[in-house]
C-alpha cells in the first residue's frame, strides 16, 4: 500500500487487512517513522524502490503464510 495518497491516506485499508490477517507491504517516502504506531510491524519500502525488492518483499510475505 502507498499510504500517502495526495492528501488521503490508505490507513482504512491497512486496519482491513490486518483485521483479517491478510500480509502487505507499505510504499513509502516517509520510512516506518512515518507509520502509525499500530502499523510499525509491517515490511517497509522506501520509495523510490526497485521492483525487484519489491518482489522480495512480496515472496517473503507469501512464504510466511
Amino acid at each position: 500500500l502507498d499510504l500517502n495518497l495526495g492528501g488521503e491516506t490508505s490507513l482504512s485499508v491497512a486496519d482491513a487487512l490486518v483485521a483479517r490477517g491478510i500480509p502487505f507491504v507499505v510504499a513509502t517516502g516517509y520510512g516506518a517513522a512515518g507509520l502509525p504506531e499500530s502499523h510499525r510491524r509491517v515490511p517497509v519500502l522506501p520509495k523510490p524502490y526497485d521492483p525487484a525488492d519489491l518482489m522480495a518483499v512480496v515472496e517473503k510475505l507469501c512464504a510466511g503464510r
